[in-house]
């Protein structure tokens, strides 16, 4: 066994735990640690004959134990019957046995799952509270059976009453087991004259009255030199009576003596941590003398005022005592109030003592500690008579509140309690050495760097979890072993003496090779330090960090040199490597080709030697390169001038970077001469097509006016004319005016047609995404289209669905893409039928298909069919009107919307076109199909005279109160608009921006219907601006009426403050629902 063995097999450890698999890691972990387990126990029973046989140091239970008895039942054993420490190993959180648990005092707890740092720590920490905690019970035992002697002595009769007095008072403390005092008789043998035990009955030791083998032990007691002062331990007295009944009890005797006489010896049984203690035995052979003063008094009636002088004297010593001591002691009576303080408690709370005695003991307690105070308060008032041990913190003058840890023990006299000794002692050193050793060891724990800690003989004693992860090697592999693996067979105790012979402070620092538990080699930068603690003993402390890719890293860079040189000139880029102060220090070879000079034309030049003169703007140049050396990148482009004086553009891409040690900036460039000239080329390209876009958006926008606006007048005025002879015409008449509609609306269609496509192509059409009833919208659409397929004879079929079928899009661009479909199978079928199915196709799609019988298309055609203006039949020859933009909207706005049309077909046979939808579930009712808003005007039968005539001011209806202002420069629409509303609302007109400021400050407008082309330098928006800013005006709706379409320019009108937006042509319907759904009523 080597010295670290030695050290740490001191301390063992007993394992009650009936949960094997945490038992048996329990215990590795303990030895990993060093210590050593005297056993491992599944239940209580078998715990306590463990310990009579072997006593451990400390125990760790675990609290909930199969058996009869729990932990704490065993716990409970542990305090009443032996004098070793335990914590609590626990993974329960139930307040009731937590509750029980204190009631025991542990001296720690570890929470289950736990690790080897969580055992070692409190195993560390329960051991120095219990020594911390017997020192102070033993000093309080010491003192009260000193102050108990001296206050009973007198009533002892004679020797005999004194001694049974002496041996009752001592048992009654914990720490004694039997208590025996001997006189010498004339024979010059020890004869027993009181004794008393605990925990063995009375009848077992009877024998020992008589027993002349005690008195081999007492000889040995009254023949050391200074005997009253000296107390002898044996610990294995196998042939003695008194050793057999308490086998492993340490035996303490001291001799009982007065001056040079000698009257016999007093020896007790005591605890094991009694027997070591020094302030222990000192106030047990003061005891003896203070039994040898009595029985000198006793000895001769004419020495008794002697013996009482000698009893005063001991007192005074025991007060002497209380006085010099550091520790604070208190005695205060039942009620609490303080009867005695030492100095040392006056010192510690800056009060004077008399400003403490005939106090409250709570006056000097903090608040938080108040609750403890008052459990030691019951537990007294339930009888306890035991030491009672905990922690408080009291009240200094300052308002500091100290932590100490207190020992309580009562006062007897005549078998009651009169008062309480209270023990202290200051904790706040000890917890702020707590404190630093905690932040230690983390920092140890959570240290970056391998470290190794050894003893004086460079045995190894702890390695950090760095260490395990950097070699592989774990403190069990290594514990007590040499650390060859640092690349020596040397000890670290022969390294620290080379340290010491070549440096001052003890620290030696180097590289070394060393290897893994692989065997894996690897290089480390090794600190060593000697250390000397309190006591004089040595350590060392190793800290390694793995410097392996240093070392690679040197390699690698010894040997990238050169490749970096090829590198660095055999790139066509020019690059330049530049100082701090912005000179170049080198520069490869394709700056030399850029700049048509030789290499060592550059070295010391700075940037602004390479500048072409009045290209560049320096000042930037030198903040761009500030930044590049701050660490943020830099792109720039830079004009340079050529050996012959040319200047030439280059872009420059600058990083801050390491260059063989030094911090430099590496500048790459590149002639970008011909990228500027594309992009001059480019620039030019764009700004032609912009213009061209430009022209081509003016003249839709124009042409889309220019037809809108006539289509109004035509339109209305149409309708309005039907409504009124309607009566009076023939079948031929009437089918004349729907020729007339017909075309009209064909017209219509056209210009929307190519302005849709033309907003498409600008990128210009947003969605609005809803959610769609796609089952009921093809049923509107096949509903509109059921007269069409009639008038030319054709079996027109929608083959609808057993569900609806809902999906997510824009519901008008859906409805023009489908509308287009069906109107193309209708216009080229001349015969048969057309058919719509809609049918599922799996759960989240559905097919929709538009099949005919027309005139099909060639194979060579399917691939063109959906360009623009393209159609079956073209040229100056085609059987079919329209533009042939229908299949290009139907297939742009399907794209738009994620979805694909494919289309089969066949010439002379017939097609069929194919969209799938992506499908969705919804519980919106299914929509109604709105009614066509396009309805004739109703006109009352009057005068032709009444009809026609329209005012700028038209009257209104006998019962409209509403007034309407129309800015409109066209008299056609004016006069139309007034037909439409002339029997609901007054009516103004206006058809300049000015005349309707006019009319808007003198009538009392409630809406204003505006044109946005207008006569007069104003369009139509201005006189909305107008209207939002007048303080008086700016709440008066405003609807926007256009021959533009263009979702732009809706857009522009409701960001300009317009309620509402209208195109034209206008239908009487829509432009009185339009009216009321924004006038205010």
């Amino acid at each position: 066994m080597t010295s670290q063995d030695k050290l740490v097999a001191k301390i063992k450890v007993l394992i009650v735990e009936d949960d094997r698999l945490i038992a048996e890691n329990s215990s590795m972990m303990l030895r990993s640690q060093g210590y050593e387990v005297s056993d491992i126990c599944n239940s209580s029973e078998r715990a306590l004959d463990s310990i009579r046989k072997n006593p451990p140091d400390i125990v760790l239970v675990d609290i909930l134990l199969k058996g009869e008895q729990d932990g704490i039942n065993f716990a409970d054993r542990l305090r009443q019957d032996f004098d070793i420490p335990f914590v609590y190993v626990t993974a329960t959180s139930d307040e009731n046995i937590l509750e029980r648990a204190k009631v025991t005092s542990p001296y720690g707890y570890i929470i289950k799952p736990f690790n080897d740092r969580d055992l070692h720590s409190n195993i560390e920490m329960a051991l120095y509270k219990f020594h911390s905690e017997t020192r102070l019970e033993l000093l309080n035992e010491m003192l009260y059976a000193l102050n108990d002697i001296s206050r009973h002595s007198e009533d002892a009769l004679d020797e005999d009453s004194y001694l049974n007095l002496l041996c009752d008072t001592l048992v009654r403390g914990p720490s004694f087991y039997y208590v025996w005092a001997g006189l010498l008789g004339s024979d010059q043998k020890i004869h027993l004259k009181a004794h008393r035990n605990k925990g063995v009955a009375q009848q077992d030791l009877s024998p020992l009255k008589n027993d002349q083998t005690l008195q081999d032990c007492i000889k040995a007691a009254l023949n050391r030199p200074d005997s009253t002062h000296t107390a002898i331990i044996y610990d294995s007295c196998r042939d003695c009576k008194l050793g057999q009944a308490f086998p492993g009890k340490p035996i303490v005797s001291v001799g009982i003596a007065f001056g040079n006489d000698v009257y016999g010896v007093l020896s007790a049984v005591v605890l094991p941590r009694t027997s070591s203690n020094a302030e222990f035995l000192r106030l047990f052979s003061e005891l003896a003398n203070k039994v040898g003063s009595s029985l000198h008094a006793f000895a001769s009636n004419k020495q008794f005022g002697k013996a009482k002088t000698d009893l005063a004297r001991s007192e005074q010593r025991f007060n002497r005592f209380t006085e010099i001591a550091q520790d604070i002691i208190v005695v205060h009576d039942t009620a609490g109030i303080i009867n005695y303080v030492n100095p040392s408690t006056a010192a510690l709370l800056d009060i004077p003592s008399s400003e403490i005695i005939n106090q409250q003991l709570e006056q000097f307690v903090a608040k938080r500690s108040l609750p403890e105070l008052d459990e030691r308060k019951k537990l007294r008032s339930k009888g306890e008579l035991g030491t009672l041990q905990y922690e408080m913190h009291v009240l200094a003058h300052s308002g500091e509140e100290i932590p100490i840890e207190v020992s309580s023990n009562p006062m007897l006299e005549n078998e009651k309690i009169t008062n309480y000794l209270l023990i202290g002692r200051d904790m706040r050193q000890r917890k702020e050495q707590d404190a630093q050793l905690k932040k230690l060891s983390r920092v140890v724990e959570q240290s970056p760097a391998a470290i190794i800690i050894t003893d004086s003989r460079g045995l190894v004693t702890y390695v950090n979890p760095t260490f395990t992860t950097m070699t592989g090697f774990t403190l069990e592999d290594i514990l007590g072993e040499f650390p060859t693996f640092l690349g020596t067979d040397n000890s670290i105790a022969d390294i620290s003496t080379d340290i010491q012979t070549t440096t001052k402070n003890g620290v030696w620092t180097g590289e070394l090779e060393t290897f893994r538990a692989n065997h894996e080699k690897f290089w480390v930068n090794a600190t060593v330090s000697a250390l000397t603690d309190e006591d004089g003993n040595h350590s060392y402390i190793v800290i390694i960090e793995d410097i392996s890719d240093k070392k690679q890293a040197a390699l690698d860079l010894q040997r990238s040199k050169q490749s970096f040189e090829d590198i660095f000139n055999s790139t066509s880029d020019s690059i330049f490597v530049v100082d701090q102060n912005g000179k170049i220090i080198s520069v490869n070879h394709g700056a030399t080709l850029l700049y048509d000079y030789p290499e060592d034309y550059f070295s010391g030049k700075t940037i602004a030697d390479l500048s072409a003169p009045g290209y560049n703007d320096l000042d930037e140049v030198k903040r761009l390169l500030n930044l590049a050396y701050a660490g943020e990148p830099q792109r720039y482009e830079f004009w340079g001038e050529r050996r012959d004086g040319t200047a030439f553009p280059k872009e420059v891409q600058v990083n801050r970077v390491q260059y063989f040690g030094r911090e430099v900036l590496l500048a790459t460039a590149r002639d970008i001469s011909d990228r500027k000239r594309f992009e001059a080329e480019l620039q030019e390209a764009v700004k032609k097509a912009e213009e061209a876009d430009e022209v081509k958006g003016f003249f839709l926008a124009n042409m889309s006016h220019e037809i809108r606006t006539p289509l109004t007048s035509i339109v209305g005025y149409i309708d309005l004319i039907f409504a009124r002879i309607r009566g009076h015409l023939s079948v031929q008449d009437i089918e004349y005016f729907d020729i007339i509609r017909r075309n009209s609306d064909r017209l219509t269609r056209a210009v929307h047609s190519i302005i849709d496509l033309s907003q498409i192509e600008a990128g210009a059409t947003q969605l609005e995404s809803m959610s769609v009833n796609l089952t009921i919208l093809i049923e509107n659409i096949y509903i509109d289209h059921k007269v069409a397929a009639d008038n030319k004879d054709i079996q027109f079929t929608y083959h609808t669905p057993s569900q609806a079928f809902w999906i997510s899009g824009d519901k008008g661009l859906l409805q023009t893409a489908i509308t287009n479909l069906v109107d193309n199978a209708i216009n080229y079928t001349n015969q048969g039928q057309v058919e719509i199915f809609l049918t599922s196709d799996g759960d989240n799609s559905c097919l929709l298909e538009i099949r005919d019988t027309g005139i099909g298309i060639a194979e060579n055609s399917l691939q063109s069919i959906f360009g623009s203006f393209n159609q079956e039949s073209m040229g100056y020859t085609k059987d079919y009107q329209g533009l042939g933009l229908g299949l290009t909207l139907s297939k742009k706005n399907f794209e738009l919307h994620n979805l694909k049309i494919e289309v089969e077909s066949e010439k002379g046979i017939g097609s069929s076109f194919f969209v799938r939808f992506p499908i969705h579930t919804q519980d919106i009712e299914p929509e109604i199909p709105e009614p066509d808003d396009r309805d004739f005007v109703e006109v009352s039968e009057t005068s032709s005279e009444e009809s026609d005539s329209i005012d700028q001011s038209d009257p209104a209806s006998e019962n409209a109160q509403q007034q309407v202002l129309i800015v409109e420069d066209d008299e056609n629409a004016q006069k139309l608009f007034g037909l439409f509303l002339k029997q609901s609302y007054r009516i103004h007109f206006a058809a300049t921006v000015k005349a309707g400021r006019e009319c808007l400050e003198t009538q009392a407008i409630d809406l204003v219907v505006t044109d946005l082309s207008l006569v007069g330098g104003e369009d139509g928006l201005a006189l909305v601006k107008w209207v939002r800013e007048h303080p008086r005006l700016n709440k008066i709706p405003v609807i926007a009426l256009t021959a533009h379409a263009f979702i732009a320019d809706r857009d522009r009108c409701l960001e300009a403050g317009c309620n509402d937006f209208i195109t034209k042509p206008v239908f009487r319907s829509q432009l009185i629902e339009i009216i009321e759904k924004n006038i205010s009523t």
